[in-house]
């Protein structure tokens, strides 16, 4: 049997400083090797991956353009160029490296793996699938493949088949923490946190460095309402990485739920660097709580209709301090915000903006002017419904006059990360239907509207079909004498109405409802009615059932 070659001196010097971390050295001793020799592999291969190490993907791709062309018969050759490929956004390109390696090495699992994830990627589901199976085939226990199509299902909603591969990537390799972290994600997902968290646990034991790991043990805390185990897993994440940005923004959402502000929302401004909402490309600076009196300051839209709605109430405090206020709305509020006092001017995203010298987006204003839970800006009503709308609905709701009038909203956004625990069936509604006096009136929008022609829909008035934007749901709010819904812009709505209005939270709620309370203090006519487990909402409905009795009895 023949020996392999031994490796070049200068190779091995060179991977002995990259692993050691002398990346400089390792770097000298690469380029020292293709000095001689401009087409040595191995020294190709190692320059690439430091440029990796180092985010310099540019730098990356055409060493290992090169090393693919030398080396047609090396898997990895292509492995790493599709690699990098995908990390500088040219993904068609990388799945033809891919596809290229799955044809060339027929025989092998790891090429099909690797074809199907990035399958997967681009949304091609159906042959993503068949790689994998193809990888599988050739070997059963081929880790990475059941890992990879574990997170192909869980991205599909399909979360039992995806803990099955996750458990069977498992099998194979008992050590793979990052299976035993999507197990965790996924079993939250289910809503499972208390099972998700030995999951979590076990992948924290087997690399504890990973600040993913932490963090995401201490949103299973939260999801239990476990805060103190929350924000000490925060911190444990962000004393693994200082830079972990993720961390510091979930841990400022812990944070303002449990009321602590102060530290809170200085650390709120980081969810703008997580990805979820980048910053709004603006060619003029930020604001950043200095003086606005002759200023013209814009304050732009950066988050779902209810938020908007919810800090807006801002934009009169910036007024107050002598700033010209613009309001950048998303078009359905245009008219509605047209209505907030010290408003100089509202445009609808998409909208030619007026000249202005500052910006900044509407979450900022807790944080730049430095709120606290007992200076919250809590005056209301902040927001009018046109005279003449609420004139056109005081015609359409006449005929129920001497009713108890109740508007309802069962159901948000389904694009909202959390939208599975804040929704609930129209058919929860029923009870409220009985109730002596009380005639309910559909104030909801979009496809959950449908429910109102299922066969376990209550009797309801459906206003939906003439609410064309948020100035229509106001103005027919002001004829109702409350308003039920669930944690969506229709609750935010009402309470910057001044209207009564009962909001229903999950177990684990949005940040700005605070713990432990039924009052609202950024909403004085709201009463908060809270799940006392996971999933428990028979019991808030039985709860507002009550309530509903004794205000339709004061009535």
């Amino acid at each position: 049997m023949n020996s392999p070659a031994p490796l070049n001196p200068a190779i091995e010097t060179a991977r002995a400083h990259q692993r050691a971390g002398r990346l400089r050295e390792a770097e000298a001793a690469y380029r020292q090797v293709l000095a001689r020799d401009p087409d040595h592999v191995d020294a190709l291969q190692g320059l690439g991956t430091l440029a990796m190490q180092a985010g310099r993907a540019d730098l990356a791709l055409p060493l290992f353009q090169r090393v693919a062309r030398l080396s047609t018969s090396a898997p990895f050759a292509l492995f790493n160029l599709a690699s990098v490929l995908r990390v500088v956004g040219r993904r068609e390109e990388a799945l033809a490296q891919y596809e290229l390696a799955a044809s060339r090495f027929p025989n092998l699992p790891d090429a099909h793996c690797e074809y199907g994830n990035m399958l997967a990627e681009v949304g091609r589901d159906a042959e993503a699938k068949a790689a994998f199976d193809r990888a599988l085939s050739l070997d059963p226990y081929h880790a990475r493949t059941h890992y990879n199509l574990g997170v192909s299902l869980r991205n599909q909603g399909r979360f039992d088949a995806a803990l099955g591969h996750f458990r069977a990537a498992i099998g194979a390799q008992p050590n793979l923490a990052a299976a035993h972290n999507q197990i965790g994600s996924t079993l939250r997902d289910m809503d499972r946190p208390g099972e998700a968290i030995p999951a979590y646990q076990r992948a924290i034991q087997l690399e504890p460095r990973k600040a993913a790991y932490h963090n995401n043990l201490a949103l299973a805390c939260q999801d239990l309402l476990r805060m103190g185990d929350a924000l000490a897993g925060f911190d444990r994440a962000l004393a693994v990485d200082p830079r972990y940005t993720k961390g510091r923004a979930f841990r400022a959402l812990a944070l303002l739920l449990t009321g602590d502000f102060a530290r809170g929302l200085p650390d709120y401004e980081y969810r703008l660097q997580v990805g979820d909402l980048p910053p709004r490309k603006v060619d003029r600076p930020a604001w950043n709580g200095s003086d606005p009196a002759g200023k013209t300051i814009l304050l732009h839209a950066e988050q779902g209709l209810g938020d908007t709605i919810h800090f807006a109430r801002y934009a009169p405090l910036l007024a107050k301090r002598g700033a010209r206020v613009v309001v950048e709305c998303q078009p359905p509020l245009e008219r509605l915000l047209r209505s907030l006092d010290g408003a100089a001017d509202v445009v609808a995203k998409g909208n030619p903006l007026p000249p202005f010298d500052l910006h900044r987006p509407l979450p900022s204003l807790p944080h730049l002017f430095g709120t606290r839970l007992d200076t919250i800006p809590s005056e209301v009503p902040y927001l009018q419904a046109p005279p003449e709308e609420v004139e056109r609905f005081r015609g359409r709701l006449a005929p129920f006059e001497g009713s108890f009038k109740v508007g309802i909203v069962w159901a948000g956004a389904a694009g909202h990360r959390n939208d599975r625990n804040r929704s609930v069936p129209l058919a929860m509604f029923a009870p409220l239907s009985a109730e002596p006096g009380v005639k309910l009136f559909s104030l909801q929008k979009g496809p959950p509207a449908e429910q109102l022609a299922g066969p376990s829909a209550p009797p309801v008035e459906d206003l939906g079909p003439e609410l064309n934007d948020f100035a229509d749901t106001a103005a027919a709010m002001h004829h109702l004498d409350l308003v039920i819904s669930v944690d969506t812009s229709a609750a935010h709505l009402a309470g910057a109405l001044g209207r009564p209005v009962c909001t229903l939270l999950p177990f684990s709620p949005d940040w700005r409802w605070l713990l432990d309370r039924s009052d609202s203090p950024w909403y004085p006519t709201m009463r908060l009615f809270r799940q006392p487990a996971i999933g428990a909402w028979a019991s808030v409905f039985e709860e507002v059932t009550v309530e509903l009795s004794r205000a339709s009895r004061r009535a």
